[in-house]
């Protein structure tokens, strides 16, 4: 019988999981093993205060501010909280999903499998989040990668952008590191079939759909200079924004809000749907991004992206294949005039249509995740075990 263990500061089992990759991620390693055993949600002696001392932080000295998250005291209070829950309950392996800030101290007898979509060298100077942070946390979060790669037993990314800066900038074994795409977070059951797929056409208004809960960092200025390009162009679009509201002062008559969406929530979770369903294209030229979860849940749709060459997203998003990436510093001018070559044409977009699904067929669903985890991970990590 074989057991896993998953550690997280989070609760893998609530609704706010539900809606992540984390919860699918869970879903798919228990469709691998005989039983999944949630080592969580880990909690360090003092996070309120640091949480406190974040915040003022932020307030008084937003460059050199201070990050609760990057802290070896905390991460070795972490690690020790995990281990008590594995000496309760102990399992076959463990898998730690973003958690360099838990396994950078942790020791167990089995193996640990640390998973991510980036390393923190990459998010430097390229995230917001990870940007203007104090000497003292910068260092901390490259010694929690540091020794949270070297401790692994195996390293999964899911980019070879993510992959080869563990490699180069933190010393990873390459024997050890592993790159597996994660799926869309979908349910499979309600995404369209071929006859579905076969009706979309660049018929009536393009149809443009942005989706980030940070309007600056996912390109929403960007975006909304496309669909000002577009109308001045003569073509019928309109820009549905999901997850963000444009700044005060920020319109369009052809701009639509449809707030946050929650996959959580029934009804939210179906409005996105036909949001995605009614789509012409996904418009997000990001601006930072390490892997876009949205774009493969676009392709699931049938719908081609138009986004940006940035970080871990070539990797996601295919030029003439599911969609295109231009570059970081396309204008809104550029997507327009991308847009409308492909609204001139409809074979190509049709054809265009049918390849973006099968990329999600073939790369980004949780049964293609699992069985390439399964194959290159726990195999060679559990040997019998693993089948």
């Amino acid at each position: 019988m074989t057991r896993i263990g998953i550690l997280s500061e989070f609760d893998v089992s609530s609704s706010w999981a539900r809606s992540t990759n984390l919860h699918h991620m869970v879903q798919a390693v228990a469709s691998l093993c005989d039983a999944i055993v949630p080592y969580g949600p880990l909690q360090a002696r003092g996070d309120r205060l640091r949480g406190a001392l974040a915040t003022a932080s932020r307030r008084l000295r937003p460059e050199g501010r201070y990050s609760p998250h990057y802290s070896l005291r905390r991460g070795r209070r972490l690690a020790h909280s995990a281990r008590e829950h594995f000496e309760r309950d102990p399992t076959d392996l463990v898998l730690a999903p973003k958690g360099s800030a838990i396994t950078a101290h942790l020791e167990l007898p089995v193996p640990l499998v640390y998973e991510s979509d980036a390393t923190f060298a990459l998010l430097e100077g390229y995230y917001p989040s990870a940007t203007g942070l104090s000497a003292r946390s910068a260092r901390a979060a490259h010694e929690l990668e540091r020794r949270s790669f070297a401790r692994a037993s195996a390293l999964v990314f899911h980019t070879r952008w993510a992959a080869e800066s563990a490699i180069r900038d933190y010393g990873a074994d390459p024997a050890k590191v592993h790159v597996i795409p994660i799926g869309a977070n979908l349910d499979p059951r309600e995404l369209p079939g071929p006859d579905a797929l076969a009706q979309r056409s660049v018929e009536g208004p393009c149809r443009l759909l942005f989706v980030g809960v940070e309007w600056e960092r996912k390109g929403g200025p960007q975006a909304l200079a496309a669909l000002d390009a577009l109308t001045r162009k003569g073509i019928d679009a309109e820009l549905t924004v999901v997850g963000c509201a444009p700044p005060p002062g920020v319109h369009h008559p052809r701009l639509r809000r449809a707030r946050y969406l929650s996959k959580a929530v029934p009804t939210e979770r179906r409005e996105l749907m036909r949001l995605f369903s009614e789509a012409t294209f996904l418009l997000v030229p990001t601006r930072a991004e390490c892997f876009g979860c949205v774009f493969a849940e676009a392709s699931a749709w049938g719908v081609p992206s138009l986004t940006t060459f940035t970080g871990g997203v070539p990797e996601v998003v295919e030029d003439g294949v599911n969609g295109f990436t231009l570059p970081l510093e396309a204008t809104g001018e550029d997507f327009a005039e991308r847009i409308a070559r492909l609204l001139e044409d409809p074979a190509r977009y049709a054809a265009l249509v049918r390849t973006t699904r099968a990329r999600y067929d073939a790369e980004f669903t949780w049964e293609v995740w699992a069985q390439r985890f399964g194959e290159r991970v726990l195999a060679p990590l559990l040997g019998e075990r693993s089948g």
